[in-house]
């Protein structure tokens, strides 16, 4: 069901439609509306590609405005999507849309700190080191924040999203290419949210009911941010001194991932399945 699921995405087009536009949702039939999609697709479609079926397989509009297409493949999808075929398709939908992209998160593990994932000069440099196409990557950020670092730490693990679920794949599994070092990376997997507060498990800190602060290092009285006693641990979902509640090492954390992975069986794929065998699978070839 997963692997369906994630097929399906994956043939998927997403658009928001102005609310002030012809196509906004009450001003046309559903029967109308994916006529109008069927004729600008049909227009917009070169030579080349006229063999595909480019006849949408269904189309879904919410209150919002936002819109998912359904193609009848992957390959149909991505045609839409790419960078000269989405400005014709906007602009002949309605020039004021937006077409959105699905993106896909990984861990790239043993990053040297040297890498500034917010210089732009050396994401588009990772780009080139990997023969992907300009602003492949959407965003990037250190998993950890650089002020929990040991003072020794020369390397951290760092989350990209890319906006192609098949360099997302081959990256998974042959790895990617920085600075000449070929490095692991792994899919980003959904884990369970600790309230930032109370430090327990299951809501946020915008829903805890606790009236005090609780730090997440030491479990004095005080925000985590604010602790000037690091020396000393203490977990609090696990009641133990011998760690912190952000230790990912932490018994009770590994005990929710569990429960989470059982609730999501998207964690259980390594891969963001496609239409590709090889990206269902339940553990890496």
């Amino acid at each position: 069901k997963t692997a369906a699921r994630s097929i399906i995405k994956a043939r998927q087009v997403l658009i928001d439609i102005p609310k002030d536009s012809h196509l906004a949702p009450g001003k046309v039939s559903h029967a109308q509306l994916v006529t109008k999609i069927a004729d600008t697709i049909r227009t917009i479609t070169d030579s080349d590609h006229e063999s595909l079926n480019l006849e949408p397989h269904a189309v879904s509009q919410f209150r919002t405005g936002a819109m998912v297409i359904e193609m009848q493949s992957s390959e149909v999808a991505e045609y839409l999507k790419s960078k000269d075929i989405k400005e014709k398709f906007i602009n002949a939908l309605d020039p004021n849309a937006l077409l959105k992209e699905r993106t896909y998160q990984v861990v790239i593990q043993f990053v040297p700190l040297t890498f500034d994932p917010d210089n732009a000069e050396q994401l588009c440099q990772l780009e080139k080191e990997n023969d992907w196409e300009k602003d492949t990557i959407t965003s990037a950020r250190w998993i950890k924040p650089p002020t929990k670092r040991t003072p020794n730490q020369r390397v951290a693990h760092l989350t990209i999203r890319v906006n192609d679920s098949k360099i997302a794949n081959v990256s998974i599994r042959d790895g990617i290419m920085l600075n000449k070092n070929r490095l692991q990376v792994k899919k980003n997997k959904r884990e369970p949210f600790r309230c930032a507060k109370c430090q327990h498990y299951g809501h946020f800190a915008k829903e805890c009911i606790s009236h005090k602060d609780a730090c997440a290092t030491c479990a004095g009285e005080h925000r985590t941010s604010e602790c000037d006693n690091r020396d000393q641990t203490c977990c609090i979902p696990c009641a133990s001194d011998d760690h912190t509640s952000w230790d990912r090492k932490c018994p009770e954390f590994k005990r929710q991932c569990q429960d989470l992975d059982i609730k999501d069986s998207d964690n259980m794929i390594p891969y963001f399945p496609t239409e590709e065998s090889w990206t269902q699978v339940q553990a890496p070839p």
